[in-house]
């Protein structure tokens, strides 16, 4: 929720998406491209970090060789199929963790 309010109802989220859609548009119009895209990579960095941590800590306990599962490959798809709409990236999720999960049974 808190990123969806932040890329389509601020200023700053609104330039972000100029710059992602046409850096040579977002240049001529004076945006400042470089720090949008350092900005927001510190950003999503950050909050990948934190959702590392939270499975490290809560799932598995310890760091080990598990962790290595694929997450990056099946957040490509999530975004793709949310089509990069944070409100819809939530329920595309769960839906995929339930096909995953039930792939086991």
């Amino acid at each position: 929720m808190l990123a969806w309010v932040l890329i389509d109802r601020t200023t700053w989220g609104f330039a972000a998406r100029i710059a992602g859609g046409n850096v040579r548009a977002a240049q001529v119009q004076g945006l400042p491209v470089r720090r949008l895209i350092l900005g927001f990579t510190a950003l999503d960095g950050g909050c990948a970090g934190l959702a590392g941590f939270f499975e490290v800590t809560a799932v598995h306990g310890a760091a080990n060789a598990s962790l290595a599962s694929g997450y990056g490959f099946t957040g490509i798809l999530i975004a793709f199929l949310a089509r990069h709409n944070p409100l819809a990236i939530v329920p595309v999720a769960v839906l995929l963790a339930g096909f995953e999960a039930s792939s086991g049974l």
